[in-house]
């Protein structure tokens, strides 16, 4: 299974519908202090500023209104004893202004808020004890006082700058406070670094370049990841000097024409949402680690937008990468957009989770050999290798092309089984193909045995049988090029494409080969719970039937399995029988996964919805339980019983009056559920009727 670092996405609140807001304006999310955190903060333009209880679900605590020509800025809060203030920078039209909220739970009524006209808008905002600090968008900065629920202007200072500020961060280093500024003008960006003192600014590093692309900023740990739209790609520039020092492709990930976003948790991972989609990339090793794709509606023609807001930051030094984040989806079907959340896991930064997941991957034409490490001549041997299985690939292709099946079985499955490509060359030189059918016998794949060759040779020899149809589903690149025993090796390969798994269970069925499907459904790698359901519904004999059980029990959890079912049923709704299919159930040989299949059935089905047959099916398996318990009850209770007859205790000397009364006592609790004769020649025990000793139970049937 692959680990999914991307899950758990759940909306929080619907924004209402307003026009002349792009989605990025829609709403503003302060920062969060931790991953852990309970509450979020919103400002929602035109609309509210607002506070959003989110665990253990989603709801509103405690709201501010705007009015409906109100656009949000920039947010921040501070909370000191129990007491929260939000420092909120909008605008209305021209006129800016910094609002300041006081929202105490014991005292709703303790503040008023308060309004202060400012000069320009409104970039960023930082809440620091009394004190707040504007940045405007050309550029100046602003302190202003908070005492006494006043708020009182102290110190403006400005910048030169050339263009409109596009990005803003603010920095602590050793006490010292700076401010990370970047402006961008039509040709150029520039980059600044600034520190704040005694009401002063001071310009500790700066620099220009001339450009014309487009770009996206994130800042973590002292590094800028600047976000090319242009030449898609990813740059890591130091706030020292701001030079550039390593930069990634990201081409694959952004969308022709959609909105992008970048964000840095923390040192080299990165999250981006480019289109309908959220990524998780790690830049040290240019890999993609996971990748999230909303789609709310399979109908509608359009897709959704995403857009991510804020990913909580977390230390580059811990253990485990995971956090959460909050992005806005719209959702062009019903045109409205929800503030989610998803769970975020950003890894270790370690190689080991990056292996096999390149951005860019790799175009080779020819195949690499694997040779073991120490071989000697390696660079030479491994060549080699590669070159034969170059060769290979190609009479595999000839084979596909001319429909041999034949010749195909006597190349693919010797070759990997170590059959040496001379001795398998000469074979198919001298060897005509058979009049009647050749019959094989089926292989499986031994990871311990059988030769150790490129992945990509893999892959591409499945692309040569199977192939993807615009809907995404698997099927037979020629109906009439079936090599059946090929096709049971591969699907028993760890490195079988996981792209080729989507309708593949389908595929065999459709075909009526059922060893195959079995075959897949028991080691195919890769294969969805939704894929294993919708093979459920379909009538296969009980062996199939009793392996599908098992993999979806083994290999997902209930949790899953319930959820999923559910979504085929709103969405085959004439196709999914959930009667006929528990009742089937009852009839397969039982066991334990069975059963836990059952019990998912029946949350998907609810407790009103099955026939009157369903319902007598369920009562019999549960009278069936209940008497099996009695039965056990009963022989393990005999049991017990002929072990004491054949082996009385013996009584301790000195105490065998005590110890008789007590052995009676014990032999009298166990008589009482069965009747028995000792047959040892030493005493006898006259039978007690159980119907004296343990009280009627009964078994009543519903009736309808």
């Amino acid at each position: 299974m692959t680990h999914s670092r991307l899950s758990d996405s759940y909306p929080v609140a619907t924004l209402p519908r307003v026009a002349k807001v792009s989605l990025e304006e829609r709403a503003v999310v302060s920062p969060l202090i931790s991953p852990d955190s309970s509450v979020i903060d919103l400002g929602i333009s035109k609309s509210i500023i607002a506070s959003y209880l989110i665990k253990p679900s989603p709801k509103l605590v405690w709201s501010y209104p705007l009015s409906p020509k109100t656009v949000v800025d920039a947010m921040d809060t501070s909370v000191v004893d129990n007491v929260k203030r939000f420092a909120v920078g909008i605008h209305t039209g021209d006129k800016a202004k910094l609002l300041v909220l006081t929202h105490n739970e014991a005292d709703p009524t303790s503040a008023a808020p308060i309004e202060t006209d400012l000069t320009s808008q409104v970039k960023e905002v930082k809440f620091d004890d009394s004190e707040i600090t504007v940045v405007y968008v050309n550029g100046s900065i602003e302190r202003f006082g908070l005492e006494n629920d006043k708020v009182t202007k102290d110190t403006k200072m400005r910048m030169k700058n050339s263009g409109t500020l596009a990005f803003c961060e603010f920095l602590t280093w050793q006490n010292q406070k700076l401010v990370l500024l970047i402006y961008k003008s039509k040709s150029m960006v520039t980059y600044q670094l600034v520190a704040i003192t005694n009401n002063q600014v001071y310009e500790v590093e700066t620099k220009s370049i001339q450009t014309e692309h487009d770009f996206r900023w994130a800042y973590n740990n002292g590094y800028i990841y600047q976000l090319n739209e242009t030449d898609k790609c990813i740059d890591k520039i130091s706030i020292a000097k701001f030079d550039s020092e390593k930069s990634i492709s990201v081409e694959p990930l952004l969308q022709e024409g959609a909105s992008s976003a970048i964000h840095a948790p923390c040192s080299d991972r990165l999250v981006l949402s480019s289109g309908t989609t959220i990524y998780i990339v790690n830049f040290t090793y240019g890999a993609l680690l996971d990748s999230y794709v909303c789609k709310s509606s399979r109908s509608h023609a359009n897709n959704d937008e995403v857009v991510v807001k804020r990913v909580v930051p977390i230390k580059s030094s811990g253990r485990l990468g995971k956090t959460v984040a909050v992005y806005l989806n719209l959702k062009p079907k019903d045109n409205n957009v929800d503030v989610n959340l998803i769970s975020v896991d950003l890894g270790t930064n370690r190689l080991t989770e990056c292996l096999g997941k390149a951005i860019i991957k790799p175009n080779q034409d020819k195949f690499a050999g694997v040779m073991p490490i120490l071989t000697e001549e390696f660079a030479e041997r491994s060549g080699e290798a590669g070159s034969e299985l170059d060769e290979v690939f190609k009479t595999l292709r000839q084979c596909a092309e001319a429909k041999d099946v034949y010749k195909w079985e006597r190349v693919l499955i010797p070759y990997m089984k170590n059959e040496s490509w001379e001795s398998i060359k000469q074979s198919i030189s001298k060897t005509k193909a058979p009049k009647t059918k050749k019959e094989y016998t089926f292989q499986e794949m031994d990871e311990e045995t059988d030769r150790v060759v490129d992945v990509r040779f893999i892959q591409k020899v499945v692309n040569l049988v199977l192939r993807q149809k615009e809907d995404e589903q698997v099927d037979f690149v020629d109906a009439d090029f079936f090599p059946e025993h090929t096709l049971m090796y591969l699907l028993t390969s760890p490195v079988f494409p996981v792209e080729f798994t989507n309708g593949l269970l389908q595929l065999f069925y459709a075909s009526g080969n059922f060893t195959l499907l079995r075959q897949a459904i028991n080691t195919c790698p890769n294969l969805t719970v939704r894929e294993l359901l919708i093979q459920v519904n379909n009538e296969v004999d009980d062996e199939v039937f009793v392996d599908l059980i098992n993999r979806l029990c083994t290999e997902f959890s209930m949790g899953q399995i319930t959820t999923t079912f559910k979504g085929l049923v709103v969405e085959f709704p004439d196709q999914i029988n959930l009667d006929n299919l528990l009742v089937r159930l009852f009839k397969v040989p039982r066991n334990k996964n069975s059963l836990y299949l059952i019990e998912s059935l029946v949350d998907v089905g609810g407790l009103f919805n099955w026939n009157e047959t369903t319902v007598e099916t369920l009562n019999e398996f549960i009278a069936g339980k209940i008497d099996a318990l009695v039965q056990n009850s009963f022989n393990l209770t005999l049991t017990n019983q002929v072990l004491m007859a054949a082996n009385p205790p013996k009584p301790a000397r000195g105490h065998k009056k005590k110890k008789k009364k007590a052995d009676a006592d014990k032999l009298s609790e166990v008589d009482s559920l069965l009747s028995m004769t000792s047959h040892n020649g030493l005493e006898s025990v006259q039978p007690i009727e159980i119907s004296k000793k343990v009280p009627a139970y009964s078994v009543e049937k519903l009736a309808f």
